[in-house]
């Protein structure tokens, strides 16, 4: 498994590495879908350069991206004497079995927390189809548990769809429990731009 770490990502950076990183793996339609695109047109506008080749032309990019943004993180915080240390606004471990992406955990620390501490979020977790009921999941949450003691998290905590039986029960058997006592709310399109009109 690998940790990597993205840098000053853009509202919509997650977004679009979750599908870039998926559409050469399981293909156009299905990640439509799962990220919420109108139709398999509209996916196929934004991501038609990810075609098996592309990945050979990307690579270059890629790792020229990442060593700027490496850059820029070690520039800022040498430019930073706080008393908390601003972690980094989101990670991703990859699970890998051979040369092949299995699985993937997008997550954050957040602050303040109860008693001032942090807690890590888990943003998404999800494993290629191929691959699930083969121990990806629970590898991914078991590196998130480590993760989340050696950064001295007070707890991690995450979503699931309400209609996904299959991801309570695999959480359960982790240990984990539904917390009743919060509700989770989201403001998209029309309800921000109705508040940024006003």
């Amino acid at each position: 498994m690998q940790r990597g770490l993205i840098k000053e990502p853009t509202p919509h950076g997650p977004r679009h590495s979750h599908a870039s990183e998926l559409i050469p793996v399981v293909g156009i339609e299905p990640v439509s879908k799962r990220i919420g695109h109108a139709n398999v047109t509209v996916t196929s506008a934004v991501y038609s350069h990810l075609t098996p080749d592309a990945d050979s032309r990307m690579a270059p990019v890629l790792r020229r991206g990442r060593r700027r943004h490496r850059a820029i993180a070690r520039a800022r915080a040498a430019d930073s004497p706080g008393v908390v240390r601003r972690p980094s606004a989101a990670y991703a471990l990859l699970a890998w079995e051979g040369d092949q992406l299995a699985g993937f955990a997008s997550y954050s620390f957040l602050w303040p927390n109860a008693g001032l501490t942090m807690n890590l979020f888990v943003r998404e977790l999800y494993v290629i189809e191929q691959w699930r009921r083969r121990g990806v999941g629970r590898a991914l949450m078991n590196e998130l548990f480590d993760i989340t003691i050696k950064a001295e998290c007070s707890r991690v905590e995450w979503t699931a769809d309400g209609d996904n039986g299959a991801a309570y029960r695999f959480y359960e058997r982790l240990g984990a429990r539904v917390l009743g006592s919060k509700v989770f709310y989201r403001a998209d399109g029309g309800c921000v731009a109705l508040r940024l009109s006003r």
